[in-house]
C-alpha cells in the first residue's frame, strides 16, 4: 500500500483549489499536526480534528467546570484567564499535540473552511511526548466531552486519524495510555478495537496502563481500518436502511413494512400482479351461452358465438334505492354486467336504502363471511306522544345497549323465533319535539331488527313508537364514504367500457374483493405455495414470509400474496409469538379459497424423490399408480410399502409384506375360512357363486324356467344363511370387544401388531436392529385423565433412554408455576397439566384433551401433572423418569427438611437464577398483580415469623382447605434457595383470598393491611381446626362513666372517681392499638415543614392502668395480665370522616431492640419470663391517604446477617436499622427474647 502524504489545510487563508495526495483513504482526507504552531486540518469520515485555538478556550473552560469530566480526566478546575495561558504554552511546546474533536456535517461537497469553522467542538485528542531517552514513545488520551456524541463510534474515528498521523509524521513506535479504573468505555475502546494490553496498575492512582507497541504488522492494520472506514473507492454500507413508508400503500399492501418478517428468501413469480393493476382481460373470462333448442342443431352453433363477460374478483359498494328488494338489485345488477352469480352481504327491506355490498364471481365466496360482520344505521322514529324531554330518548338509547331478546317482525324473511342480538353503541343525532321525532345512529350485530328496536324503544319510554324511515351507513368493512355507487353508476359505466372501450368508469365502480379483507389480520406467503394452498393444503411454516401482530389461535385470517393478492381466508394455527420461534410445524388450515387454481404456477412433486419416482412411472418399472410391479428396481422395493393394506385384514395383505412377517405370530395370518368384516367368508361366497353357474343338459339345451327359478331360490337362501352366520359372528366379536374392554385387557388389535411386525421385520431383514419381543414392547393405553373419550386401542413403544429425546425442548425460562392451576382453555381445574416448553396450562393427556391438541400442533412434546409431579411425553403418552426433571419438580413444590428449615434464618448464601442473577432466600419480592401490595407486606411480614412459617413449610395440608395450601406453597417459595427467578407471584393465593373473603378482599382494590391481617390470621385459625387459647393475651379494660362539673378543668375530667363504680372486663386480643396525638390544626410557616415526632413509650403509657382515656362518655384505662410471644402493634395513623380519609404523619421513635413491657403488666413480678421485646417487622405507609393513593412497605430482618431490609412488592433493598423509625410506622411485630421463648 503506498504511502501517505500529508496536505496541508491552512484555516486562515483562503483556498482557492486543494492539493491532492498521491494515495487518498477517505472524503477530502487532508492531513496535519500542530507542532511549533502549524496550522493544519485532518478530516475523518465522522469527525474533524483541528489545532486548539483560542477561539476554542471558552467551549473547554465550560468542560472542565464538569465535576464528572474532572474526574475522569484527573484534572483541577482553572480560571479562564489560566485556560488561555496554558493554550499558549501549549501552542508552543514541542513536546505536546493537541487537535480538538469536531462533529463533521453531513454533506455531499468538499469541506470548506467556513464548514470547519462553524462545525460544532464535541472533545479533543492530545499526544504527549515525556519519554526523554526515547523520542518515539507518546502518550495518547482522548476526551469526548458532549454527551450527546457518545457511544456514536466519533472517539474510535477520533483516533484512528491520531494513530495513523502519529504513525507515519512522528514515527511513533510505542503508545502509552492511562485510564481510571472508573472510565471503563475507554478501557474497552483502547484494548478491543486498537489492541492495547495492560502493562500495570496503580493503586494510588486506581489507573491502568496500556501500551501498543507498533510493528510492521500492527500498522498495516491500522492504515486498512482508515482505508475500511474513508474509502471513496468502496461501496459504504449504509448505517441504517431507510425506512420504507408503507402507510399509503393500497388495500392489503397497506403498512406491509410493520408486518413480522419470518425470511426473505424466496424466489418470486411472474404470475399475479397487484388487484388495482390487473389488465382487465385477468378479470374477464369466456362462457358460452348455449342457447336449448329443441328443433336445429345450427341454432345451437349460433349461441357459441354469444359470449358473456364477467369480472370475476369484483365487489360493488352499492347504494341500494327504495322500494325494490335486495334479492331484485343483484338481479339487475347480474343481467348488467352479464357475468354467472352475483349476492349480497345482508338483506335491506324494500324501503330501506344505504350500503349493499354486491360481490360478483369469485367474490360470492365472500358473501358469508360479510353476512355476519357488523352493521351500522341513521334510523327516523316516530313517537306516538311526545317525550318528557330529548334526555329521556338518550336514556332509552342506553337501555337498549347490550344483549337483547328479539324476535323479527310478522313481515320479515326468516322465522320469528326468540334470539339475542347484542347492540354495541348507540347516539342521538336529532330530537324534533313538534313533530315527536327522533334521529339516531346504531351500531349492532348482524341481524338486528331496527324496527324491532324502535318498538322496544316505545315501550321502555311509555309512549309508543315505530321506524319511520332507514338507512344503513356501514356493511362490514364498507361505508357509505367508501366510494359509494348507484344503480345508474354500474349501467352507465357497463355501457361506456361496452361502447368506448374505456375502463375508467367500471373499475371506480368495481373494485378488488380485497377491499372487503382490509380488517382481517395477514399472512404473506410464498409465491411457489399460492397454488398448492389454492388446491385445499395447508399453509407450513416454509411457505411463510410475513405476519401480522396480534394473531391468535383460531383466529380467522387472509392468506396474501406477496404483490396485495387475497389467495384464501384460513384458520391460524399458530400466535404470533409461536411462528417467530419454530422451524416447522402447520401455520393455518384454509377454510375458504377465492383466487383460482392454476394462477400461479404449480411448485409441488418436483423434489428429487418425486421426480425419480416420475422418472421409474415413465420407464415403466411402476406402474401409473406409483405401486411396484415386476420390473421395480430392489433399491426401490426395499424403502416402499404399500399403505392401502394397512387397512385391510391380514389374508388380503400384499404377498411381499405377509412374507416379512415372522411365523411365530399367531394374530398375523388368518384363515381363507374367517369371516371377513361387513360380509361373508370367502368360502361361503365361493360356494354362491360355483351354486350360481346354470348347468346344462346332455343334448346341449339349457334346464327349464322352473329349474332356474329353484336354483335362484337355493342360491338366495344360502347367501341369507351365510349373512346371517356373518352377523352371529359380528355380534358376538362385539360382545368379546365389550367383555375386554370391562377386564381392561391391553390387547394389542392385530392390526396394530401387523404394523408393528412389518416394521420391525424389514430393520431385522438388513440385521441392523436387535431381536425385539413384540409383546412386552407394546401396549394399550387408554388412559385419559378427564376427558371422556370412545374405546379406541393406542400403540405406545416402551420409552428407552433414546426416547427421552425430547426432554431438550423443556425451556425452564418460559415456566411459571405462581398462577392458578387452571386450564388455560376450559378453565378446569382437574388434572391440569403444565407444557414444560412453553409453560401454558392444559387439562388432560388424552386423545381428546387440550394437551394432546396442543402436542400436535404447537409440537411440544413434554408435560408435568401439576398435582402428581409426573411427568409424560405427548403423544406418545409415556411417563418420563429422569433426574435431570428434579430441579422442576422442586420448584413447582419445594420441600424442606428440620435440619434444612432450622438453618434458614443462619444461611448467609446468595442463589442464582435461571439468569446467574443472585437473591437472598426469603428475601425475595412478591408481584403486585394490580392493588395487592397490601396482602405482599403481610404475606413478608408473616413468613420471617419463625413458628409460624417452620409449621406451614414442614406440615402436610392436604387434607384442609384451599388457602391454607396455597400459603403454605407460597412460603415455601419465597424460601426457595433453588427457584429459576429471583421473585415469586401471589397470584394463586390472591385468587383464593378472593373467594374466601367473599370479595372483602380484592386484587385490583387497594384495602387495610391491618383488617386483612386479622381475617387471615382468624381464617388460618379457623380452617387448621384451632379452638381458643384461654388466656394467650389478654388485656383489663376499667371503665367509668363520665361526670360533668362545671367547674372541673380538662385534667381534672380524665381521672377515675374510686368512690363511684368501675367496671373491670378482661378481653383477649390480636393486637394493641397504639393512638397518636392529633397534629396541631393551625401551623405558622416554620410548622409546616415540621414532622411531629413522639416515642414509643409515650403512647404505649395508654396500657399502664394508670393512664385514662374517655371515649362515648366513659373513661377507660387498660392493661395487660399476660405478655404472648409475639405481640402486634397497630399505629392507629388513618381517621375517616364523612367526607375523606386523613392520614396522621407523626413520626415514631423506637428502638430495635430490647424494648421493656414489664411497666404494662397488671402483676409484673408473677411473670416468670423476661419482658423484653425484639422488632421482627415493620410495616410502613407512604403517600396520601385513601384507597390507591398510598404505597405499603415492610422491614424485615435477617436473623444470620443482623441485616435489615426493605421489600415493596419487587424491590428489595438493604436499609440501615437506624433508619427505620422514620419511616411512618403502621403495624409492627415484635418477639420476646429467644432464649426466653417457652
Amino acid at each position: 500500500m503506498a504511502e501517505l502524504t500529508p496536505g496541508q489545510f491552512d484555516l486562515d487563508k483562503p483556498q482557492k483549489e486543494f492539493w491532492t495526495p498521491r494515495f487518498t483513504f477517505g472524503i477530502s482526507l487532508m492531513e496535519a499536526c500542530v507542532i511549533g504552531g502549524v496550522n493544519h486540518v485532518e478530516v475523518g469520515e465522522k469527525v474533524i480534528l483541528v489545532p486548539y485555538r483560542p477561539e476554542h478556550v471558552p467551549k473547554y473552560h465550560e468542560w472542565m467546570q464538569s465535576p464528572f469530566l474532572q474526574e475522569m480526566t484527573a484534572s483541577e478546575p482553572l480560571t479562564l484567564e489560566q485556560e488561555y495561558e496554558m493554550q499558549r504554552s501549549w501552542h508552543v511546546d514541542e513536546n505536546k499535540c493537541t487537535f480538538i474533536v469536531l462533529a463533521k456535517p453531513e454533506i455531499s461537497h468538499e469541506l470548506t473552511n467556513q464548514e470547519i469553522k462553524s462545525a460544532e467542538m464535541i472533545g479533543d485528542v492530545n499526544l504527549f511526548f515525556n519519554d526523554n531517552d526515547d523520542p518515539n514513545v507518546a502518550e495518547i488520551e482522548i476526551m469526548i466531552a458532549e454527551q450527546s456524541y457518545r457511544r456514536l463510534g466519533l472517539a474510535k474515528n477520533a483516533l484512528l486519524l491520531m494513530f495513523h498521523y502519529a504513525i507515519n509524521e512522528l514515527n511513533v513506535t510505542r503508545f502509552l495510555a492511562k485510564i481510571s479504573t472508573n472510565n471503563q468505555p475507554s478501557i474497552q475502546l483502547f484494548t478491543r478495537k486498537f489492541g492495547f494490553v495492560e502493562i500495570s496498575f496503580s493503586k494510588i492512582f486506581n489507573e491502568h496502563s496500556l501500551e501498543l507497541n507498533v510493528s510492521e504488522e500492527i500498522r498495516k492494520k491500522l492504515i486498512q481500518k482508515m482505508a475500511n472506514e474513508l474509502s471513496e473507492f468502496a461501496i459504504k454500507p449504509q448505517k441504517h436502511t431507510p425506512n420504507l413508508n408503507t402507510s399509503e400503500w393500497p388495500l392489503l399492501l397497506k403498512n406491509y413494512d410493520k408486518l413480522h418478517v419470518r425470511t426473505g428468501h424466496y424466489t418470486p413469480v411472474t404470475q399475479g400482479c397487484s388487484p388495482l393493476k390487473r389488465e382487465l382481460n385477468d378479470y374477464i373470462r369466456f362462457v358460452f351461452a348455449y342457447r336449448k333448442s329443441s328443433s336445429l342443431f345450427p341454432k345451437i352453433l349460433l349461441g357459441l358465438n354469444s359470449l358473456n363477460k364477467f369480472i370475476r374478483y369484483g365487489i360493488i359498494n352499492l347504494d341500494k334505492p327504495a322500494n325494490p328488494s335486495s334479492h331484485e338489485v343483484v338481479a339487475w345488477v347480474r343481467r348488467i354486467l352479464e357475468v354467472e352469480k352475483t349476492g349480497h352481504s345482508g338483506t335491506l327491506d324494500p324501503k330501506v336504502t344505504g350500503c349493499l355490498i354486491v360481490c360478483v364471481d369469485r367474490a360470492t365466496r365472500l358473501v358469508k363471511s360479510q353476512q355476519s360482520a357488523g352493521k351500522e344505521y341513521v334510523c327516523v322514529v316516530r313517537f306516538h306522544e311526545a317525550l318528557e324531554s330529548a334526555k329521556k330518548f338518550v336514556q332509552g338509547l342506553e337501555t337498549l345497549t347490550g344483549a337483547l331478546f328479539q324476535r323479527p317482525p310478522l313481515i320479515s324473511a326468516v322465522k320469528r323465533q326468540l334470539r339475542i342480538r347484542t347492540i354495541h353503541e348507540t347516539n342521538l343525532i336529532e330530537y324534533d319535539e313538534n313533530r315527536h321525532l327522533g334521529v339516531f345512529w346504531v351500531s349492532c350485530e348482524a341481524g338486528t331488527y331496527i324496527r324491532t328496536l324502535c318498538v322496544h324503544l316505545g315501550l321502555i319510554l311509555g309512549v309508543g313508537a315505530h321506524m319511520a324511515e332507514l338507512r344503513r351507513v356501514r356493511s362490514g368493512a364498507m361505508s357509505e364514504n367508501d366510494d359509494i355507487v348507484t344503480m345508474h353508476d354500474v349501467l352507465d359505466a357497463k355501457w361506456v367500457h361496452k361502447n368506448t372501450k374505456d375502463e375508467t368508469y367500471l373499475r371506480r365502480v368495481i373494485r378488488p374483493l380485497e377491499s372487503l379483507l382490509i380488517t382481517y389480520k395477514r399472512i404473506v406467503v410464498k409465491d411457489s405455495a399460492v397454488n398448492a394452498i389454492c388446491y385445499g393444503a395447508k399453509l407450513m411454516i416454509p411457505g411463510l414470509l410475513r405476519y401480522e401482530d396480534g394473531i391468535e389461535l383460531h383466529e380467522e385470517i387472509v392468506l396474501m400474496t406477496t404483490k396485495g393478492e387475497a389467495v384464501a381466508l384460513g384458520i391460524a394455527l399458530m400466535t404470533t409469538a409461536v411462528m417467530s420461534s419454530v422451524d416447522h410445524g402447520v401455520v393455518a388450515k384454509i377454510k375458504r379459497v377465492i383466487m383460482e387454481r392454476d394462477t400461479y404456477p404449480r411448485a409441488w412433486g418436483l423434489g428429487p424423490k418425486a421426480m425419480e419416482k416420475k422418472k421409474l412411472i415413465f420407464e415403466g418399472k411402476l406402474d401409473k399408480y406409483g405401486r411396484v410391479n415386476d420390473s421395480t428396481p430392489e433399491s426401490w422395493k426395499t424403502s416402499f410399502v404399500d399403505l392401502s393394506a394397512v387397512g385391510t385384514r391380514n389374508d388380503e395383505a400384499p404377498a411381499n409384506l405377509i412374507s416379512t412377517t415372522p411365523s411365530t405370530s399367531a394374530g398375523v395370518s388368518t384363515p381363507a375360512t374367517e369371516p371377513v368384516e361387513g360380509g361373508t367368508s370367502t368360502a361361503v361366497k365361493r360356494k354362491a357363486e360355483e351354486e350360481s353357474d346354470v348347468p346344462e343338459t346332455e343334448g346341449g339345451s339349457k334346464s327349464s324356467k322352473k329349474e332356474k327359478k329353484a336354483k335362484k331360490v337355493k342360491i338366495k337362501e344360502t347367501k341369507r344363511k351365510s349373512d346371517e352366520d356373518s352377523d352371529i359372528e359380528e355380534k358376538t366379536e362385539k360382545i368379546s370387544k365389550k367383555k375386554s374392554k370391562k377386564e381392561k385387557k391391553s390387547d394389542v388389535s392385530e392390526r396394530e401388531f401387523f404394523l408393528l411386525t412389518i416394521m420391525f421385520a424389514e430393520q431385522d431383514s438388513r440385521g441392523d436392529a436387535p431381536k425385539r419381543d413384540l409383546s412386552k414392547t407394546v401396549k394399550a393405553s387408554a388412559e385419559d385423565d378427564d376427558v371422556s373419550q370412545p374405546d379406541i386401542k393406542r400403540i405406545r413403544v416402551e420409552p428407552s433412554a433414546t426416547n427421552d429425546l425430547y426432554l431438550d425442548t423443556i425451556n425452564r425460562h418460559m415456566l411459571d408455576f405462581d398462577f392458578e392451576k387452571v386450564c388455560s382453555v376450559s378453565l378446569s381445574n382437574l388434572n391440569v397439566y403444565a407444557c414444560l416448553v412453553c409453560g401454558k396450562y392444559f387439562q388432560g393427556r388424552g386423545r381428546q384433551s387440550h394437551a394432546y391438541f396442543h402436542s400436535l400442533h404447537e409440537n411440544h412434546h413434554v408435560f408435568i401433572n401439576l398435582h402428581t409431579l409426573r411427568v409424560y411425553v405427548l403423544p406418545d403418552g409415556y411417563e418420563v423418569n429422569d433426574s435431570s426433571l428434579d430441579d422442576i419438580k422442586y420448584v413447582l413444590h419445594p420441600i424442606f427438611t428440620k435440619e434444612q428449615v432450622a438453618k434458614l434464618d443462619q444461611n448467609i448464601r446468595h442463589s442464582y437464577d435461571l439468569n446467574n442473577k443472585k437473591y437472598l432466600p426469603g428475601f425475595v419480592g412478591l408481584n403486585n398483580v394490580k392493588a395487592n401490595d397490601y396482602v405482599n407486606v403481610i404475606i413478608q411480614a408473616l413468613a420471617h415469623i419463625p413458628p409460624l412459617r417452620d409449621f406451614f413449610i414442614l406440615q402436610n395440608f392436604e387434607s384442609k382447605s384451599q388457602l391454607v395450601q396455597r400459603f403454605s406453597t407460597l412460603v415455601r417459595k419465597i424460601w426457595n434457595p433453588r427457584a429459576f427467578k429471583g421473585q415469586v407471584s401471589p397470584h394463586e393465593l390472591l385468587q383464593e383470598i378472593v373467594n374466601a373473603s367473599g370479595k372483602k378482599f380484592k386484587l385490583a382494590e387497594q384495602s387495610d393491611p391491618l383488617e386483612f391481617l386479622s381475617w387471615f390470621l382468624n381464617t388460618l385459625h379457623k380452617d387448621l381446626g384451632g379452638t381458643r387459647k384461654p388466656k394467650s393475651s389478654e388485656v383489663k379494660v376499667e371503665a367509668q362513666s363520665v361526670l360533668i362539673k362545671d367547674d372541673a378543668d380538662e385534667e381534672e375530667r380524665l381521672l377515675f372517681d374510686l368512690d363511684r363504680e368501675i367496671s373491670v372486663n378482661i378481653s383477649p386480643f390480636l393486637f394493641l392499638t397504639l393512638d397518636l396525638p392529633a397534629p396541631p390544626l393551625f401551623k405558622d410557616g416554620v410548622e409546616k415543614n415540621i414532622i411531629p415526632q413522639i416515642a414509643l413509650t409515650t403512647i404505649l403509657a395508654k396500657y399502664d392502668g394508670r393512664t385514662s382515656q374517655e371515649s362515648v362518655g366513659t373513661l377507660k384505662r387498660f392493661q395487660l395480665t399476660r405478655l404472648p410471644n409475639y405481640i402486634v402493634f397497630h399505629i392507629k395513623r388513618f381517621t375517616k370522616n364523612n367526607w375523606s380519609a386523613e392520614k396522621n404523619p407523626t413520626i415514631v421513635n423506637f428502638p430495635i431492640k430490647n424494648i421493656d413491657m414489664r411497666d404494662y403488666l397488671e402483676n409484673p413480678d408473677d411473670e416468670m419470663l423476661d419482658t423484653h421485646y425484639d422488632l421482627i417487622a415493620n410495616i410502613c405507609h407512604e403517600g396520601r391517604p385513601g384507597k390507591g393513593n398510598g404505597i405499603y412497605k415492610v422491614h424485615v430482618q435477617h436473623r444470620g446477617k443482623d441485616q435489615w431490609y426493605q421489600i415493596q412488592d419487587l424491590i428489595v433493598e438493604e436499609i440501615n436499622a437506624q433508619m427505620i423509625f422514620l419511616s411512618e410506622s403502621y403495624i409492627q411485630i415484635w418477639e420476646r427474647k429467644e432464649h426466653d421463648l417457652c
